[in-house]
């Protein structure tokens, strides 16, 4: 018997096919092709995401679509709602994301800086699906610094509220974020060989040689439904090269829906995938 979307499911749909953090749920992900030579660069979220975390504020960016058929379309990401501290450095904004030429953001993510430096996310507004979500405490985007080899680990509470009457509570639960630096690219490494070898999604092809490799893999449950989403980012050290992901949403054990894309920001150098192999349901990515 194929079950009934409930409020759940929508909810998980609406903020996680987003977006934007398993047949039946994606396969366990296994290490691609890196290396950790005594040297191997941290990943530092300052310098990773200056587009964002420079000091002078968060910039507008935007992000190009792989695979399927919203490739070549893009998402617009413009900052607002920008906050300071006394000594001038930005605490908080929101990133509001628009798709292709879609006249308003289909989702408005509020950010956070700690004081630590982590970029961290407190509340997703997702207008389409008319629901916010927020994290309470919010929820790790990168770290401030984490070394190759690290595992973080973090636990959070989620609520889903109607975006029509942001007062109702339509559904409660938890999400589980693990974050790794893997290290980074190794020289052997070939769109065609890596995917295959490591057990990655092979569209989104393989990182160039020395890029640091970060990933996180966040489990929302929201009552009768499950959100698992593996994201991929692929770093040098001062610039995000890709950003890729695939996301499985099941209910009563039933996959329900199921995506993957890769994005590229419009500065960065593209990186071949294979788009033949992308899934065509186009999705709002979660950061």
């Amino acid at each position: 018997m194929t079950p009934r979307r409930s409020a759940a499911p929508r909810a998980l749909l609406a903020v996680f096919a987003t977006a934007l953090l398993t047949a039946c749920a994606p396969r366990q992900r296994q290490d691609p092709l890196t290396q950790r030579p005594p040297d191997a660069p941290d990943l530092v979220a300052a310098q990773a995401l200056p587009m964002w975390l420079a000091d002078a504020g968060p910039d507008e960016t935007a992000f190009t679509a792989q695979l399927g058929r919203d490739k070549g379309k893009q998402w617009r990401v413009t900052p607002s709602d920008i906050e300071k501290n006394d000594a001038g450095r930005v605490t908080a904004f929101t990133l509001n994301w628009t798709f292709d030429s879609e006249p308003a953001p289909r989702s408005e993510r509020r950010m956070l800086v700690t004081d630590t430096g982590d970029l961290v996310m407190a509340r997703v507004l997702q207008r389409d699906r008319s629901v916010i979500t927020t994290f309470d405490p919010p929820i790790l985007v990168v770290p401030a610094r984490i070394n190759a080899g690290a595992t973080i680990r973090q636990d959070s509470s989620v609520t889903v509220y109607d975006l029509a009457k942001p007062t109702r509570v339509k559904d409660k639960g938890t999400a589980t974020l693990e974050a790794r630096h893997l290290g980074i690219a190794a020289p052997e490494q070939s769109p065609a060989s890596a995917p295959a070898q490591s057990g990655r999604t092979p569209a989104w092809g393989a990182p160039p040689r020395g890029a640091i490799i970060y990933t996180t893999n966040l489990t929302i449950e929201l009552g009768a439904a499950t959100s698992q989403r593996f994201t991929e980012r692929w770093f040098l050290p001062t610039a995000l090269l890709r950003e890729a992901y695939e996301e499985r949403i099941r209910v009563l054990g039933v996959t329900i829906d199921s995506t993957t894309q890769a994005l590229d920001p419009v500065q960065a150098e593209p990186v071949p995938a294979d788009p033949a192999l992308a899934d065509p349901a186009p999705a709002d990515p979660t950061p």
